[in-house]
């Protein structure tokens, strides 16, 4: 626990103090005052004043701000020189958006240093989206798609990979999509609509790459170990039915309804038959019988610099569209909020990126760096985007808007951001008990 606090701390602490360094950067440039630069919020915890500016920690973590003078205009005094509201707002402008900004920079710091540094990712990403496997009941086999089929498009876009067909199905959850694949030298289309899945809810169609039907592992005192399977068989067939794939064993025993299995497996180049009776698992909700299923063979990703740059943007412009795309989704009410993660979740997922290796702990401060430029820059009271919004309100009508009203409308969308925050971080403590 401790770790993944600190883990947390230091992945938020990077990303804030990028954004704020932006937003006291850009004050600083204009010559605009900087009274405070907080890491966290209220309340202070110690602090040390150099020139005009006080610089803190705070005791919340989720966050930091720079208290700029002059953010707000004064009602009735005559603004300073030095306060922000006697500026023009092209320098305004420039001062709300350096923070979001910065935290882009990074991102595009990062990601080609991440391929640099080499990523660990499964082998079959670079390669054709091979279809190994077609769940029963699932989108895919309602369409007719079949083992061997090759995806090659996906809602229109060509799939040259396994990662880009993943990428492309998960960015359209509950969503009628047009998949076409490549069987026996012949293109074929298919329509379907995906299902919504995992932890962040995102779109699958119910395919898997080809997974040799190998026992990798065996579970002491379950039912595959009392039977007299060993690691490293080959599953050949069950109950007379070829096994080409090993999900399809994860088929066959999910739905055995717990009547005896009669297994056929490879072992030493003889064929040997095993009765395997198998167990219901409660945690789980279905039949097992205590057998792991091969891991994906992984490949390290490493690129020169110059091939680095280019991973890295493209990478970098993935993510943008990935993101901008689900947000438009959610505000349509075509995705789940279920695909949102909050604190909770970026505390989890920054202790099992820091567990993976440096390499994965700066890919996800750049991914994040990301989704903090996108967020603040929405057109909300109390985010970046929100004084953005202010400023060309103002421009359109040709004076400013009322310090009351510019309040009352940021206390308002204050109490909408906590009470979302509440939901996402519901959302993150349901997924941990999954």
């Amino acid at each position: 626990m401790l770790f993944t606090i600190f883990v947390f701390l230091v992945v938020l602490g990077i990303l804030v103090l990028v954004h704020e360094f932006g937003h006291f950067a850009a004050a600083k440039l204009i010559g605009v005052r900087v009274e405070k630069f907080s890491l966290g919020f209220w309340p202070k915890l110690f602090g040390v004043k150099w020139g005009e500016t006080e610089y803190m920690v705070s005791l919340i973590p989720w966050g930091g701000y720079v208290k700029i003078a002059g953010q707000e205009e004064p009602e009735g005094d005559e603004p300073q020189p030095y306060e922000l509201c006697s500026r023009p707002k092209r320098q305004r402008l420039l001062v709300y958006c350096a923070g979001p900004v910065m935290n882009l920079v990074l991102a595009l710091l990062l990601f080609p240093v991440v391929y640099m540094m080499g990523v660990t990712v499964p082998a079959h990403w670079d390669q054709p989206a091979l279809i190994g496997y077609v769940e029963q009941g699932s989108p895919a086999f309602n369409a007719g798609i079949k083992p061997g089929d090759v995806i090659v498009e996906v809602a229109g876009e060509p799939t040259e990979n396994w990662e880009r067909a993943r990428r492309l199905i998960a960015m359209h959850p509950g969503e009628t999509i047009s998949v076409e694949v490549e069987r026996s030298g012949r293109r074929r289309s298919f329509s379907l609509k995906t299902r919504q899945e995992g932890r962040f809810g995102v779109g699958a169609i119910g395919v898997a790459p080809p997974v040799p039907p190998i026992v990798s592992g065996l579970r002491p005192g379950f039912p595959a170990a009392k039977a007299g399977l060993l690691q490293g068989d080959t599953v050949v067939s069950i109950n007379g039915e070829k096994i080409g794939d090993w999900m399809a064993i994860r088929d066959a025993v999910r739905g055995s309804g717990g009547r005896p299995l009669l297994f056929e497996v490879k072992r030493g180049g003889r064929l040997v038959r095993f009765e395997v009776l198998p167990r219901y698992e409660p945690r789980l909700g279905s039949y097992v019988i205590g057998i792991t299923m091969p891991p994906y063979p992984e490949v390290v990703r490493k690129y020169p610099l110059p091939n680095a740059i280019l991973a890295g943007l493209s990478e970098a412009w993935q993510t943008t569209a990935q993101t901008i795309t689900l947000l438009g989704r959610l505000v349509a009410g075509r995705a789940s909020v279920r695909s949102l993660g909050g604190p909770i979740m970026i505390a989890v997922v920054s202790k099992r990126a820091a567990l993976a290796g440096i390499p994965k702990l700066v890919e996800l401060i750049a991914f994040l760096g990301i989704q903090l430029f996108i967020l603040n820059l929405l057109p909300i009271p109390i985010l970046d985007g929100g004084h953005v919004l202010f400023l060309a309100i103002e421009a359109a009508i040709k004076r400013p808007l009322s310090p009351q009203f510019k309040e009352v409308t940021s206390r308002i969308w204050f109490v909408i951001i906590i009470a979302f925050m509440v939901m996402v971080s519901f959302n993150d403590i349901l997924r941990l008990v999954e």
